[in-house]
């Protein structure tokens, strides 16, 4: 049985990044910045994460969730619904893929303009589950440690894990959440181009930016130092060149502390004025930042122990090869206005 769940809190379709290697990804038309799906032209999408741990202590290397959105997400993220379906389901509730598709969704006489769940008023997630043959993970995918589908190697998941899957599907991270809070003329501010972790910070808040349909405010992204002297340096050149910015993405912690300053010392007001987010969690600066800092969590101490881990069993003549990604989350705190 499909089941409609409201969500009055913040949601944004958002993807779980990763850390100096490469970011988690959504796949399928309409994925990379085109215009909202129509109830003619569906979308089906899928988000994948890396290292999702199960309830049994189990690990999948990959994570791979299929939805589909219908409507448009509320400036404050409040008019969201959830729609979940029965085991040996799918996640097309609603609409068509193309107008010349013989049957629509199988909710579609409630999902929709004018209907029980309108879309000119809520913003509409219909979500796969993990383990169902409709595009997610499931015993016919392949494991990208054997390169052999799972089959009966298949490890068991339970009701916390399905529900967990789809949470990861709802979590807002990084721009996501600036742009799921109202903001729209957002701005980076980032280290040395010569940086990779700065590169891929910068291409993936203008893929995120792309996705809601928006772009970069000012010059572009903003490259310098990993200091708080850039981070003042920055904001100044940024809002004079962007003077309606509402929100600033920093690549470090460090980089915002300074933003921070720079913004109060001109008399914009942190997060009336401008929403602000970093990047590490260095919580010695989040939380001593005027106002405390959202920032993303790189879990670095779950990456260095990842790490000391390999080496020691390549010392043992056991080593590992391929890329290895480590999940992000993000941290709410008042310098976006919200509180987690």
């Amino acid at each position: 049985m499909a089941r409609a769940i409201w969500l009055p809190g913040l949601l944004a379709l958002a993807l779980s990044a990763c850390v100096e290697t490469r970011p988690a990804h959504m796949n399928g038309s309409g994925a990379n910045g085109s215009s909202p799906d129509t109830m003619d032209r569906v979308a089906s999408r899928t988000i994948t994460v890396p290292a999702f741990k199960l309830e049994s202590g189990q690990v999948l290397p990959e994570l791979t969730l299929a939805y589909e959105t219908y409507g448009h997400l509320a400036p404050d993220g409040r008019n969201a619904v959830l729609i979940t379906h029965g085991f040996t389901s799918n996640h097309h509730a609603a609409g068509k893929y193309a107008y010349t598709d013989a049957t629509a969704g199988w909710w579609d006489g409630l999902i929709g303009r004018g209907k029980a769940i309108d879309t000119d008023r809520y913003f509409v997630v219909s979500s796969n589950m993990l383990g169902s043959s409709y595009g997610s993970t499931a015993p016919a995918t392949k494991n990208p440690r054997t390169g052999k589908p799972y089959g009966p190697d298949f490890p068991d998941i339970t009701l916390r894990d399905i529900v967990g899957a789809q949470k990861v599907l709802l979590e807002a991270l990084g721009v996501q959440h600036l742009v799921a809070v109202g903001r729209t003329r957002i701005g980076h501010i980032t280290g040395p181009e010569r940086f990779l972790a700065a590169r891929l910070r910068a291409k993936g808040a203008q893929a995120a930016l792309a996705d809601a349909g928006l772009t970069l405010a000012g010059p572009g992204p903003l490259h310098g130092d990993w200091s708080e002297e850039w981070g003042r340096q920055a904001a100044h050149i940024l809002t004079r060149a962007e003077p309606g910015v509402d929100a600033i993405f920093c690549g470090s912690d460090q980089i915002a502390r300074g933003t921070a300053d720079a913004l109060r010392e001109s008399g914009r007001r942190i997060p009336e004025d401008i929403a602000l987010v970093g990047y590490d969690n260095w919580e010695i600066l989040a939380t001593a930042c005027r106002p405390p800092l959202t920032t993303v969590d790189a879990n670095l101490s779950q990456l260095g122990r990842f790490a000391a881990e390999q080496l020691l069993e390549a010392i043992d003549g056991r080593p590992a090869h391929g890329l290895h990604r480590v999940p992000t989350r993000l941290v709410v705190r008042q310098s976006t206005g919200v509180q987690s």
